[in-house]
């Protein structure tokens, strides 16, 4: 049984020049969520619910 050992750590230069297309997939992956699934899935529920939004009054006791 062969087992593999992890590849080494980057150098700081290399580091420097991930780091901007990390973040740039950092930016991409939540933005997409919070500006396209987020509203949708609020508006969703929105629409689920209805005007009384799912919360009782408090006349029914």
């Amino acid at each position: 049984m062969v087992v593999e050992t992890a590849p080494p750590p980057l150098s700081p230069a290399m580091r420097v020049l991930y780091a901007p297309f990390y973040a740039a997939g950092l930016v991409i992956r939540y933005g997409v969520y919070y500006v396209i699934v987020a509203p949708l899935e609020v508006f969703g529920r929105a629409l689920n619910y209805g005007v009384e939004g799912g919360v009782s009054r408090g006349d029914d006791r």
